[in-house]
């Protein structure tokens, strides 16, 4: 998976988080970049914890959005 496809991923669950953080975190949990990141076992925590607030997920978005934000312009500085 591209990061490119990460990313839309990631800013998709980053707009369900206000009605459904379950979902947004189920989203993400198993992407390449939330392992890469070290975020893997906090998703899965949050993806089973009852009572997800979306303030508990969103520095994890944020996070994961920020680092696929600055691989992409890494890549592209490579290739010119």
């Amino acid at each position: 998976m591209t990061f490119e496809q990460q990313l839309k991923i990631v800013r998709s669950a980053k707009e369900r988080i206000e009605t459904d953080p379950h979902l947004a975190v189920f989203m993400v949990r198993d992407l390449p970049i939330t392992i890469e990141t070290g975020n893997s076992d906090l998703a899965w925590a949050m993806h089973r914890a009852g009572a997800l607030h979306k303030n508990d997920l969103l520095p994890t978005l944020t996070e994961l959005e920020n680092t696929l934000v600055k691989r992409i312009e890494e890549k592209a500085e490579k290739t010119g």
